[in-house]
């Protein structure tokens, strides 16, 4: 990152707050994540923008209007407006409107939308057009450009078709974690409904909730703590430059299929046991082992599974579950394997075990030792594959209400009425994404589960492969 960038003028009414502990990743201030939700409504734009301006004006909540800054020492801080005017807005707010349907629209036929098969789609050759379609002209997706701009953190842009609107949420990812953005529309929804008494109470305008929280268990009483040192986070066993994106869609009842097949086995091994695994645990399993099975992965090579963890869940009573913390809240479940045993296990077995070890790193103590080795600047050891795993699912966006910024109705529809029919998430990396990086956003109005996946470009045909055998467990 540049240090010669020449910011804006201090405003001397600005609040400063500098970023909270889990904010201040430096792997977080390269990643714009946006969020983009077709409707098969017309919705209005404005009433749109201006309800969640609105949001963002209320008390706790106008750090997400916050400019991000870099001060004299090279650490990062949030400048609030003292109050948001046209001149300095809550939001960088844009829209467009096309007086065709979607389906005629080039980019925008591409969506894969109304469609129940498993499918992996190769989207490299849209993400131009798509790039002029959902964001507004000249809008950022480096840090270096909201650091030379006065530029709100959040962007949202509304296209409308004749039969469908497409908005898209824009921010870095430094901002929040996508349980963050959840907490985000469900004020943004409330305040749309006209029920502002149902914000939830924002957590941690000015004093991080997690920094007391750090030294309070020692790092050595980690369960991987043999596994951390004080290297640089710096991969060594992958090729950095050959990264494709796709997108991927796997029915909700295939998943149900495989996990019932699952659970089956584990009772078969264990009659007396209480083994559990969840559909994400089979996502998860099913996609790793896919993944290693495509590549050119020697048997000996250890993989590492890095699946993201909400830490809200696990400090409840940091966290209470009627509070929004927009915010990064997110630590890593680490599960180191063999690339040979993982091949070998069954389906059922792999997803056990990342569900065992979900259990074992995600108690109180072991999280708070985990945020004492961050503070220290210890990571875990990377001489492995990592493969990482963000399940999103939890935030069930397609689930969000706007029907109340219906302008116009439309009687042929495939979605509930105001609802997503469909969620696309997207992470633009700057200056690169490393491979295998997969976010799982949930799934959409046809319990497709949407998956944005990172991988290198040489597996896609044998990946395809894959995804499609997945075909065979869909019902008669």
């Amino acid at each position: 990152m540049s240090s010669n960038i020449e910011q804006p003028l201090r405003v001397p009414s600005d609040t400063v707050i500098p970023l909270h502990t889990l904010d201040d990743a430096s792997f977080y201030k390269r990643m714009v994540t946006s969020l983009t939700f077709q409707f098969n409504d017309i919705l209005d734009a404005e009433k749109m923008g201006a309800s969640l301006a609105q949001l963002i004006s209320l008390e706790g909540w106008t750090k997400l209007g916050a400019r991000i800054r870099k001060n004299d020492q090279g650490g990062f801080e949030y400048h609030v407006p003292e109050h948001f005017t046209p001149e300095r807005p809550a939001i960088a707010f844009s829209s467009a409107a096309y007086q065709t349907s979607i389906h005629d629209d080039p980019v925008g036929s591409k969506f894969p939308m109304q469609q129940h098969d498993p499918a992996l789609v190769r989207v490299n050759e849209l993400i131009p057009g798509l790039k002029k379609l959902i964001f507004r002209p000249h809008a950022p997706f480096k840090i270096e450009e909201y650091l030379a701009r006065d530029e709100p953190q959040i962007s949202l842009h509304v296209v409308t078709f004749t039969d469908a609107t497409l908005f898209t949420i824009s921010y870095l990812h430094s901002l929040m974690d996508g349980l963050g953005a959840e907490a985000l529309l469900r004020g943004w929804t409330a305040v749309l409904d006209g029920r502002e008494q149902d914000v939830p109470r924002m957590i941690g305008y000015d004093k991080d909730p997690i920094k007391p929280l750090i030294g309070k268990t020692p790092g050595e009483r980690n369960v991987q703590y043999n596994r951390y040192h004080s290297n640089p986070w710096v991969p060594t066993s992958i090729k950095m430059l050959d990264t494709t994106y796709t997108w991927l869609r796997i029915p909700d009842s295939i998943l149900a299929t495989l996990r019932d097949q699952a659970m089956q086995e584990l009772r078969q091994l264990n009659p007396s046991g209480k083994e559990f695994v969840s559909r994400g645990d089979i996502f998860v399993a099913w996609l790793v082992k896919a993944l290693v099975r495509t590549q050119s992965i020697p048997p000996s090579m250890n993989i590492l599974i890095i699946s993201a963890v909400n830490l809200r869940a696990v400090l409840s009573e940091v966290f209470p579950p009627d509070s929004a913390f927009v915010s990064n809240c997110v630590g890593g479940v680490h599960t180191y394997v063999a690339a040979k045993e993982l091949l070998e296990s069954s389906l059922a077995t792999t997803a056990l075990r990342l569900r065992q070890e979900l259990n074992r790193q995600s108690t109180r103590e072991n999280v708070e030792s985990t945020l004492t080795l961050i503070a220290e600047k210890k990571t875990v050891d990377m001489n492995a594959l990592p493969l990482t795993m963000s399940d999103c699912g939890k935030a069930r966006f397609c689930e969000f209400d706007f029907s109340k910024a219906i302008k116009t109705p439309l009687e042929e529809r495939a979605s509930r009425r105001g609802r997503p029919a469909y969620l696309w998430g997207g992470v633009d990396f700057s200056p690169v994404a490393f491979p295998n990086m997969c976010v799982n956003w949930g799934t959409d109005a046809e319990d497709n589960w949407s998956t944005v996946l990172y991988v290198p470009s040489a597996s896609l045909d044998a990946l395809e492969k894959e995804v499609e055998g997945l075909k065979r467990y869909m019902p008669n």
